[in-house]
């Protein structure tokens, strides 16, 4: 029995140290982040739940939204095998990563949720944009699984988006967030923002997972006025071993330590997923892969 004892007391140890983070879980909403790449203007697969990242995970039901004007793709899902509703936003094309975030206007604007809190203009026009349809989404399945646990999940300027996102189901919906689990996020508002959110918003957990050189985590810049969210987790080059950062947003051990030297090939890949790659299958090629089994 002290045995028992002891080792429970280790686990829950290694569970403080890593904050919560549970690195299954990041495996699990990074086919979802994928996904997205197959939604909306960008690509197809989600509505019928066909593509790649799909098939990892039978059995979902998902609800695309697109908005024209800002070029918003996503999906609300429902899993029944963890019972997850999701709120998922994709990023830009990825064949035109670069440009988009070369061509970003940096502005900030008043956040009237949050006395003093500022946030990006571009990022938050884009969310208030979609939400009327993003809500429309998201209450459709909410009415069906009123008791499931809920989730936001993002990649790249989509990771943005999930965070307006999951303020609007917050203060529009009162949902009690479970999890939020972002990757290659950029930053979205300043620090005033960044501790009201984490103080306010996420009843849960919240991750904002960064690839070692991937140059978003470092936009806009720091020097601008923009600060993170935490909780950051830093994995290095080959997606093997990882960091839970402080909890300050900014840790200068984790991502920042690349400040002048970015990769954007590790902006599109997280953890073992290629987002090219899923968006290429999406856009590209629709043949179904039992078919192409059938005709070998």
């Amino acid at each position: 029995m002290k045995t028992v004892g002891v080792f429970a007391a280790l686990l829950a140890a290694a569970a403080a140290q890593d904050g919560g983070y549970d690195e299954n879980l990041a495996l699990y909403f990074v086919d979802f982040a994928a996904a997205s790449y197959c939604s909306g203007s960008i690509g197809h697969g989600v509505s019928d739940w066909s593509c790649k990242a799909c098939k990892l995970h039978p059995g979902v039901e998902a609800i695309e939204f697109h908005e024209n004007s800002h070029n918003i793709n996503g999906y609300v899902a429902y899993d029944p095998a963890t019972d997850y509703i999701m709120l998922v936003f994709a990023g830009p094309d990825p064949l035109s990563y670069k440009n988009y975030w070369d061509e970003m206007v940096i502005l900030q604007q008043k956040y009237d949720s949050c006395p003093g809190c500022k946030v990006h203009t571009g990022f938050y026009k884009s969310f208030v944009g979609a939400e009327d349809k993003v809500l429309y989404a998201w209450d459709i399945l909410r009415k069906s699984h009123p008791e499931a646990k809920t989730a936001v999940v993002g990649h790249s300027f989509g990771a943005a988006l999930a965070v307006h996102g999951a303020i609007a189901l917050k203060e529009k919906r009162e949902e009690h967030l479970d999890l939020l689990y972002n990757f290659g996020q950029p930053r979205v508002g300043n620090q005033k923002f960044a501790s009201w959110y984490n103080e306010t918003i996420t009843d849960g957990k919240q991750f904002r997972i960064t690839h070692h050189k991937d140059p978003v985590p470092q936009m806009p810049p720091a020097a601008f006025g923009f600060h993170h969210e935490s909780t950051e987790v830093y994995y290095d080059k080959f997606n093997d071993d990882y960091k839970v950062c402080d909890g300050t947003g900014e840790d200068p051990e984790c991502s920042n330590q690349w400040l002048l030297n970015g990769n954007w090939r590790d902006h599109l890949t997280y953890l073992g997923e290629d987002f090219v790659a899923q968006y290429m299958t999406c856009k590209l090629f629709t043949v179904d892969e039992d078919d192409v089994r059938a005709a070998e």
